[in-house]
């Protein structure tokens, strides 16, 4: 639901100035709930200010990959950017004992998987709901 958010938000054409709202909020409810990670939310707080990059990166690269690439291959490589970057911080939180194991996948290939399904998604809304298509 997040991915497909951000990807809407960047073509519907909602303007930058709404990107930081979009890429911030969704995280804090999630913490705020514990909803996505349970007895392990508390360790999220480790990762909001990279999943808000994350969110942002995934939203510019697609900004800018969608005006000479084809659709779907936008909605790949930004998303293989926010998942490699998120991957990254995990990686290095989990080497130094401050997550556990579980936030590699969650912050890896569940990421990428979510994103390119969150891509795909708002494509096809954009395609059936919005007459001025991407």
């Amino acid at each position: 639901v997040v991915n497909t958010l951000l990807f809407l938000v960047v073509s519907q054409n909602l303007g930058r100035k709404n990107w930081l709202s979009v890429a911030i909020l969704p995280s804090l409810a999630a913490v705020s709930h514990g909803l996505l990670f349970g007895k392990f939310t508390p360790f999220l707080l480790y990762f909001l200010p990279f999943i808000w990059i994350g969110n942002l990166l995934l939203m510019f690269t697609f900004f800018k990959l969608n005006k000479f690439l084809p659709l779907t291959i936008s909605v790949i490589f930004s998303s293989l950017i926010k998942s490699f970057w998120l991957y990254l911080f995990a990686s290095m939180y989990f080497q130094l004992k401050l997550v556990p194991a579980v936030f590699l996948t969650s912050m890896g290939i569940f990421q990428l998987i979510t994103a390119i399904f969150g891509g795909i998604i708002a494509l096809k809304i954009k395609t059936v709901f919005v007459k001025d298509s991407l």
